[in-house]
């Protein structure tokens, strides 16, 4: 089994313009490769992941929030929602990595979103990637590992309390191939087990959701 490191801090990443490490595109010498190495059946996304699509999805706009604390009041901005990105083009590898640090913003802006609305607010959404990693484990499967940043970091109760969250990383390994995308967390994930990565992260085709299907 391959695999292609590529570290240090990312940092956010837009969703129409992410940047990425330049990697080769996957060559029929690598699918050669790796089918000598793994030998196991030509398998899809879609095909593997028997279930429809799974995901966080809604449309929030920033809007001002005016919160009354010790008698004075202060205006907040609203967190928004980004969206999901465009199916890629070419699937090459440094197109798909840069897809999937997209589209893992627009989950993490959305999962912590589009809940049920209520009378608190989110201000700020922190989302980073420090590590990512990608492992060939199906010939025409890219596996995808970020560790990275996401998840809510202020709000507001709705009572006049403005709450702040300190955010560790966690990570999340995504499958990518022509016809669709499976996503799995692996929360417990961090920079002190770099070396576990590949040995510790689940198969997103075993364990994980499909969030997107290319039709």
């Amino acid at each position: 089994m391959k695999r292609r490191t590529l570290l240090g801090a990312v940092g956010t990443v837009p969703v129409a313009t992410a940047g990425c490490v330049a990697s080769p595109a996957i060559s029929s010498e690598q699918d050669d490769t790796s089918s000598k190495t793994k030998g196991t059946d030509e398998r899809t996304v879609v095909e593997h992941v028997a279930t429809g699509v799974t995901r966080p999805d809604c449309t929030k706009r920033s809007k001002p929030v005016e919160i009354e604390r010790s008698g004075d009041t202060e205006v907040f901005e609203t967190a928004e929602t980004v969206p999901y990105p465009d199916r890629p083009t070419a699937f090459a590898r440094d197109e798909i990595l840069a897809y999937v640090q997209a589209f893992e913003e627009a989950y993490v802006r959305k999962d912590a979103l589009c809940g049920p609305d209520g009378s608190g607010h989110v201000f700020d959404i922190s989302y980073s990637v420090l590590e990512r990693e990608t492992f060939d484990r199906d010939d025409d499967i890219v596996s995808v590992f970020l560790l990275r940043i996401g998840a809510a970091t202020t709000g507001s109760d709705g009572t006049g309390t403005v709450w702040q969250s300190d955010v560790a990383p966690g990570g999340v390994v995504y499958a990518v191939d022509e016809t669709g995308v499976a996503r799995v967390p692996l929360p417990e994930a961090d920079r002190r087990n770099r070396d576990e990565f590949e040995s510790t992260a689940p198969d997103p085709l075993e364990n994980g959701t499909l969030v997107a299907a290319f039709g």
